[in-house]
């Protein structure tokens, strides 16, 4: 009826030129979701962009902001990550470091109920990031795994991230600036999780493992001269990339189940046959 609008579409690394009234609701997930870009890149978008969006919603009731697992300590020795867990510290990369950020951002906010969502490697149906770079593990014949494949990893498919803000927005409850771990539930192994991933896709290629130590070394050298090259393009190997895949860690979501009702319904077997 013209009385409002659909969609608008702006930078969000510069001010919106108007100010958005009458929203209950902001979930912001736009960012630069790269472990490659530098520091600059990173902040503007995360950093300030994350301002930005706050100050075009002055009346919002309720914020969320998707944040990253990503930003735990990539040093704590932890099997079970909660939300208590250390943050903050010994980022891999400047995408980690710009999340935590943001963060600070949205919690230091006065928007009167607030929140971060910590999602762990986000997958399914129009993934651009995770599939394309697991299937880049196939060399020479065979499937590399990154370390002895026995470390656990946990995955979040979007289902369960929708289905965890469609709970929220839905909920009478205030949010103080809380922190919520947002996964599947279900956590195995790096290599179970990837032979059930061979399985649905029907590769063939048999695993070999490269050693954590070796990867890591792999990883250092290929990002000091894809660097030194001026690669506009992550290689296959980074620090980053190794850590994510040889950690052991159970991302703990008990909170988010226990405060909301959040409760996922895909894990990784099903969602794997969504792709």
């Amino acid at each position: 009826n013209g009385e409002y609008q659909d969609a608008v579409e702006w930078d969000i690394t510069a001010p919106l030129d108007q100010r958005l009234d009458n929203v209950d609701v902001v979930i912001h997930a736009a960012a630069k979701v790269d472990d490659w870009s530098n520091y600059k890149e990173s902040y503007s978008a995360n950093v300030i962009g994350t301002k930005n969006v706050i100050e075009a919603f002055p009346q919002v009731e309720l914020f969320i902001y998707i944040s990253s697992a990503s930003v735990y300590d990539s040093k704590n020795s932890e099997v079970v990550i909660s939300e208590e867990s250390p943050a903050g510290s010994n980022f891999l990369n400047d995408y980690s470091r710009t999340k935590f950020e943001a963060e600070r951002v949205v919690i230091d906010s006065l928007i009167s109920s607030r929140m971060v969502l910590r999602p762990h490697i986000i997958y399914g149906s129009g993934d651009k990031k995770i599939l394309p770079r697991l299937l880049q593990a196939r060399k020479f014949g065979r499937f590399l795994i990154l370390g002895n494949g026995k470390n656990n990893i946990s995955l979040t498919h979007i289902d369960n991230l929708v289905d965890a803000i469609t709970r929220i927005v839905s909920s009478d409850k205030k949010f103080d600036g809380e922190i919520f771990n947002i996964t599947d539930g279900k956590t195995d192994s790096v290599e179970t999780v990837i032979d059930a991933l061979k399985e649905t896709l029907n590769i063939t290629e048999k695993n070999f493992h490269v050693p954590r130590a070796i990867a890591l070394r792999i990883g250092i050298i290929s990002e000091y001269l894809s660097k030194l090259l001026g690669s506009q393009h992550s290689p296959l190997l980074t620090p980053y990339i190794v850590e994510q895949m040889t950690s052991d860690h159970i991302i703990d979501c008990s909170k988010a189940k226990e405060m909301f009702g959040y409760s996922p319904k895909v894990e990784y077997r099903e969602g794997f046959k969504r792709l």
